[in-house]
């Protein structure tokens, strides 16, 4: 959820996660999560990306075919070199 590790309850309801709070584990997060991790459940339901998408010149989003997507994505990463900065 948030990449500290965390020890979490995901309460469900069917196959939707209604919310997340933290399971007490003193040797992990004692009693307390990120309201980051307590929150991401909005973006499994509400805020979830179905199809590719690319920002346009003015700001707005297009969506793209998966071909589309893959092509754009290795031609962004063609430039990216492996040195350090």
């Amino acid at each position: 959820m948030d990449g500290m590790g965390s020890a979490i309850d995901a309460h469900v309801r069917g196959s939707d996660l209604m919310r997340i709070l933290p399971r007490v584990s003193e040797e992990v997060n004692e009693e307390w999560i990120s309201d980051k991790s307590r929150h991401s459940f909005d973006g499994l339901k509400k805020q979830r990306l179905s199809v590719p998408m690319s920002r346009n010149t003015d700001g707005s989003f297009a969506e793209l075919n998966w071909e589309e997507a893959m092509a754009k994505a290795a031609e962004k990463l063609s430039g990216v070199s492996g040195e350090e900065i």
